[in-house]
């Protein structure tokens, strides 16, 4: 009797051993988002509008008026130093500008 007690004890400390690992944030996590994907934020270059605004402007430089999300990316808008206005489409997934 008291062998089969401990059988059963030590399965139960297994089984919460295994719960614990598998609701704590070291293990790896599938999220899904609302649509049923899987989660992409961790996949992406860009991804925050301050880091759009900081490549468009290493690449073309002037001043950042305004940065926009797109569907697969942002817009940024800059104003030259000579005052023309350009948009820069920067792709969220590879960072490239479009």
């Amino acid at each position: 009797m008291a062998q089969r007690y401990s059988k059963s004890r030590y399965r139960l400390f297994s089984m919460l051993i295994l719960l614990a690992f598998s609701v704590s944030p070291c293990a790896p996590v599938l999220a899904k988002n609302h649509h049923g994907d899987k989660e992409h934020q961790t996949q992406l270059r860009v991804r925050s509008s301050n880091e759009a605004a900081q490549i468009a402007q290493r690449q073309f430089g002037g001043k950042v008026l305004k940065v926009q999300k797109r569907n697969n990316g942002y817009v940024v808008k800059l104003i030259s130093e000579d005052g023309r206005i350009m948009y820069v489409n920067i792709n969220a997934v590879t960072g490239a500008i479009e």
